[in-house]
């Protein structure tokens, strides 16, 4: 609701059986790329109701827990399509074994990572593994006491029941972060009395405490 409040066009796919082994996970993957492609020709459609509203060279990825992990692999895949994807971020991303030995053919596109303190839930911070393999040097960003529910905006009892409350300033820091990072890496329109510029916003929470950022990545001697 966030961005698309701010002219952003968004699809959350329905990524069934996520949890359900390997081949669902794969196949979880194989759909993304496919909504990718669906999106493009929705909008390249005179009578549809998308009609001009994607721009297939400005369609970006985002995913939470496992949903960073599908989201990451999308992208790789989707390189091979006719319509690549263009941006990449992860909100405390869990990703599997798989996902990390594919980190070195990860493209260099617009990419940014942001977890929570490590937990049961993030896998102990298992994005760090994925980041240091990546071919191109980029931050590994720590939400400073930030708990795996806080990307979800709004989380639930459920989530926190397993993996410890949100609270509204970390959930507001994924989401700023989030909406900056996406305005900023597709070239989205500025809205009036917006925060400034994502590095700027990265710049300004480290500043305060809010955040901790690391080297990762290729050249950085990886952790």
């Amino acid at each position: 609701m966030y961005l698309a409040e701010r002219g952003i066009v968004v699809l959350t796919p329905d990524l069934a059986g996520l949890l359900g082994g390997e081949a669902a996970q794969l196949n979880c993957v194989a759909d993304v790329v496919d909504d990718v492609a669906w999106l493009a020709e929705r909008s390249a459609s005179s009578d549809d109701a998308l009609s001009g509203l994607v721009d297939p060279a400005r369609i970006g990825l985002a995913g939470h827990s496992a949903g960073g992990a599908i989201s990451f692999e999308a992208a790789i895949n989707a390189q091979n399509t006719t319509i690549p994807v263009a941006a990449v971020a992860l909100l405390d991303a869990v990703p599997w074994d798989r996902t990390i030995a594919r980190a070195a053919g990860f493209p260099a596109i617009p990419f940014a990572s942001w977890r929570s303190e490590p937990g049961p839930c993030n896998a102990d911070g298992s994005v760090r593994f994925l980041l240091s393999g990546l071919p191109f040097p980029t931050e590994d960003v720590l939400i400073v006491g930030g708990t795996h529910c806080d990307p979800e905006n709004p989380s639930d009892a459920l989530c926190a029941l397993a993996c410890c409350r949100s609270t509204s300033g970390r959930q507001t820091l994924y989401q700023q972060f989030l909406y900056l990072f996406v305005r900023d890496a597709l070239q989205a329109p500025p809205v009036p009395g917006e925060p400034q510029e994502y590095e700027a916003a990265l710049d300004a929470a480290d500043t305060l405490g809010l955040i901790v950022r690391t080297p990762a990545g290729a050249g950085t001697g990886g952790r």
